[in-house]
């Protein structure tokens, strides 16, 4: 009992890593190749590549913050219902309360996972960013 527990964390905290990575890197491509003009425009108007990255990967830090906000208190209700049911299940009453480490660690995941991958995107499509101000330019 305790092998299978230890072992379904670890699957939710490699999804809980790999999900999120591939979301980001997804998000910001697409983000990239639907405005590939208007990045050209912005290159041929004398904006450097420190105003690129600012405007290309910061755009999504309104959205880390909206979105940490608002899962930190569904997560705790979805959390309620799945132990609800595992009492009604089981008989055992599972606790339920908010853990201020726990949160802790989330939102530092969150921001390590984030700022992670914003940073091999940012270098990965350093060249890609100078591949389209040739092409354009």
């Amino acid at each position: 009992s305790q092998d299978v527990i230890k072992a379904g964390s670890v699957i939710l905290a490699v999804l809980g890593i790999i999900i999120p990575v591939i979301l980001i890197a997804i998000t910001v491509s697409v983000l990239i190749s639907q405005n590939q003009k208007e990045i050209a425009i912005l290159r041929a108007n004398g904006i450097t590549e420190r105003g690129m990255n600012k405007m290309i990967y910061k755009a999504y830090n309104v959205f880390l913050i909206l979105g940490i906000g608002i899962s930190i208190p569904y997560s705790f209700m979805i959390l309620q219902i799945i132990f609800s049911i595992a009492v009604k299940a089981s008989g055992i009453k599972y606790p339920v309360e908010i853990d201020i480490f726990g949160i802790a660690i989330s939102i530092i995941m969150t921001l390590v996972i984030y700022f992670g991958t914003m940073f091999v995107l940012r270098l990965k499509n350093k060249v890609s960013v100078e591949r389209i101000t040739y092409d354009f330019g």
